[in-house]
């Protein structure tokens, strides 16, 4: 998919809260069955937009898919935990990789 239209400013808001869902979850992770509706309860939104934002946040490896949950990479524990003092910077620089 081609993120460069669809990634409007509004659905790029909802990312950080993803990162903190699948962050607050023990290992192994957030399982995937539940990501879409806790997902969106954190970030609200369009429900089924969810899974669209998880693969965003996927292709900008931040966040992995393993035996059926959802963790953070390395770079994603980065960002979820210090992009708001970059401004949302880190976020950014990777979301251009995308």
């Amino acid at each position: 998919m081609d993120y460069g239209s669809w990634l409007t400013a509004a659905r790029t808001a909802r990312l950080p809260a993803v990162l903190r869902v699948i962050q607050a979850q023990r290992p192994p992770g957030l399982p995937v069955l539940r990501a879409p509706g806790m997902v969106w309860n954190a970030c609200g939104g369009i429900l089924d937009e969810v899974p669209r934002l998880v693969d965003a946040l996927i292709r900008a490896e931040l966040v992995v898919e393993r035996h059926g949950h959802l963790a953070l990479t390395k770079a994603g524990r980065n960002v979820a935990t210090q992009d708001h003092q970059q401004n949302g910077g880190l976020l950014a620089a990777r979301l251009i990789r995308v």
